[in-house]
C-alpha cells in the first residue's frame, strides 16, 4: 500500500507496529533466577537475540521475527516515506507469550492479570517484563536505525491505569503505578534510554536526528507533558472525538487539543514538536448496509437515527477540520488512522476484538 499513500495520495509518512508479540513469539522464561546474567543487558545479548529472532523466520506465520518488518519498512523507504515504528506497545494482546506449566500459551503481563483478560495472560514481575521490553526494543532499534528516525515509545502509555481498570486495552495491575516514580515512569524511561542508546544514525528518508515520539491519550496529558518532560522529544497526540457518535462533527477538536498542547508545552517552558498520531472519523457497515449513506440527514426528524448516520461526506467534513486546524494551531506533522477499511470486517475478530470496534471502520479506502 505504500504506493498509493506516497504516489497516489502524496503522503510523506507512514506508521509502523513493530509488535512486540509478533516479533519475538515467545519469551522463554519468566523467573529471573533463571536468565543468565539478569537484570543487565550487554552488547552480546541484544547481537544473540537479533540472531533468535533471525531464526523465527523459518516458521509457517510469516510475520513473526522480521521477516514482516524487513518488508515493510524496506518498502516505505523504497518509497521514500518517512517510517514511524512503534515498539514497547503493550496494548491487551501485543505482548509476547508464554508456555505455562499447563501447557497453555499466554500473554506476559506486568503484575496481576485482572479483568476480562486475565485467563488468557500470565502476571510477571514489573523486573522481567521490563527485562525482556528492553532486550526486545535494543534489538528492533538496532536492526532498523539506519532506515527509521523516529519511534514511538508504547502507545498512551499515559493511559494505562484507566485502559486497565476498564478493561479496555491493557491488562496488568503494575499499569496502576502512576505516580512519580512508579511503574509507568520506569517503562517511559526504559524506552526512551533505550532507544537512545542504540540509535545514532540518520536515515536517507528521514534526514533528522533521532526522535522519540511518546504518544498521549487526552486523559491525564497534561500531568504527562511534564512529569515525562525528559523523556520525549516529540508529543503525539491521540484523540477520536467522534468515536462514539456520528453528529455534531467534530473535527475541529483535533486542532484545538493541538492548541491545548502547545500552550501547556509553553508553561513548562519546553520547546517540543507537536504531532496529530491518531484521529478518525468511522463510517460504520451497518450504517452502509441499512441506507443510511444515501439518507439527507437534514431531513431525519429522530435525532437517535441523525446521531448514527456515519458517511462519507461527514468523514470528509471531519478531515478537513482535522486538518485546518491543526496547521492553524501548530501541529508540525498530521497523521490519520487508518488507510484501509475492509468493508465486511467481523469486528469479533483481531483487533475489533479489543479494542473499540470502530476504529477498524475509519479507513479513507474501502476495500470490498
Amino acid at each position: 500500500r505504500h504506493n498509493i499513500i506516497k504516489n497516489e495520495l502524496g503522503l510523506t509518512d507512514v506508521r509502523i507496529e513493530a509488535t512486540w508479540k509478533w516479533v519475538v513469539g515467545r519469551i522463554p522464561e519468566i523467573d529471573s533466577a533463571n536468565i543468565q546474567g539478569f537484570p543487565n543487558i550487554t552488547n552480546d545479548d541484544v547481537e544473540d537475540y537479533i540472531q533468535q529472532i533471525e531464526n523465527l523466520d523459518n516458521t509457517e506465520d510469516i510475520h513473526l521475527g522480521w521477516v514482516w518488518l524487513d518488508s515493510v519498512i524496506n518498502d516505505a523507504v523504497d518509497q521514500g516515506l518517512r517510517p514511524l515504528v512503534i515498539v514497547g506497545e503493550a496494548l491487551t494482546g501485543d505482548t509476547p507469550l508464554y508456555l505455562d506449566i499447563n501447557g497453555e500459551l499466554e500473554h506476559i503481563v506486568p503484575g496481576i492479570p485482572r479483568g476480562v483478560y486475565a485467563d488468557t495472560s500470565i502476571g510477571v514481575s514489573e523486573s522481567v517484563y521490563k527485562y525482556w521490553l528492553e532486550l526486545y526494543t535494543r534489538a528492533v532499534v538496532r536492526r532498523y536505525k539506519g532506515q527509521v528516525d523516529f519511534w514511538e515509545a508504547d502507545c498512551e502509555l499515559n493511559a494505562a491505569r484507566f485502559t486497565e481498570s476498564f478493561d479496555w486495552w491493557r491488562v496488568g495491575s503494575s499499569w496502576h503505578a502512576d505516580a512519580l516514580g512508579g511503574f509507568q515512569d520506569q517503562v517511559a524511561e526504559l524506552l526512551y534510554n533505550a532507544i537512545h542508546s542504540e540509535d545514532d544514525m540518520i536515515s536517507p528518508v528521514g534526514e533528522s536526528d533521532v526522535k522519540v515520539v511518546q504518544a498521549f491519550h487526552v486523559i491525564d496529558m497534561a500531568r504527562r507533558l511534564d512529569q515525562w518532560q525528559n523523556y520525549y522529544d516529540i508529543v503525539g497526540i491521540q484523540f477520536y472525538p467522534n468515536e462514539m457518535f456520528a453528529y455534531p462533527v467534530l473535527g475541529y477538536m483535533i486542532g484545538e487539543t493541538v492548541y491545548s498542547v502547545k500552550r501547556a508545552l509553553d508553561v513548562l517552558g519546553l520547546e517540543k514538536p507537536v504531532w496529530v498520531l491518531e484521529n478518525m472519523y468511522p463510517v460504520n457497515n451497518e450504517q452502509f448496509l441499512e441506507g443510511l449513506e444515501e439518507a439527507n440527514p437534514d431531513t431525519m426528524q429522530d435525532f437517535s437515527q441523525n446521531i448514527k448516520y456515519r458517511s462519507t461526506k461527514r468523514q470528509k467534513q471531519f478531515v478537513k477540520e482535522a486538518i485546518q486546524t491543526s496547521a492553524k494551531y501548530g501541529a508540525d506533522v498530521y497523521n490519520y488512522f487508518r488507510l484501509i477499511t475492509s468493508f465486511y470486517h467481523n469486528p469479533n475478530q483481531g483487533a475489533g476484538a479489543t479494542y473499540s470496534s470502530v476504529n477498524m471502520y475509519g479507513g479513507l479506502i474501502r476495500r470490498d
